[in-house]
């Protein structure tokens, strides 16, 4: 996994009609974050995941569930 990790997302977000900014690659970012999380990378997942919420709140529907699991993410890494 450290491997996967040390590779970053960059080149996997490209695809899709918006981009790096598209759900899939929200989602991607959001579970790139949660990797980094689960092998101790607090601030780099709270980096990445604070980018992620700002995409979800401009480029999704208000309301939209991947805001708000990114948003309990981002207070799950705060309260740790």
């Amino acid at each position: 996994m450290q491997d996967l990790l040390q590779q970053g997302s960059t080149g996997l977000l490209a695809h899709g009609p918006l981009g790096e900014h598209g759900h899939p690659a929200l989602t991607l970012r959001a579970n790139l974050a949660q990797a980094y999380y689960a092998v101790g990378r607090l601030s780099d997942a709270a980096t990445l995941l604070r980018g992620v919420a700002a995409d979800c709140e401009r480029v999704l529907p208000a309301g939209h569930p991947l805001t708000k699991t990114v948003r309990e993410s981002l207070q799950a890494i705060a309260d740790d």
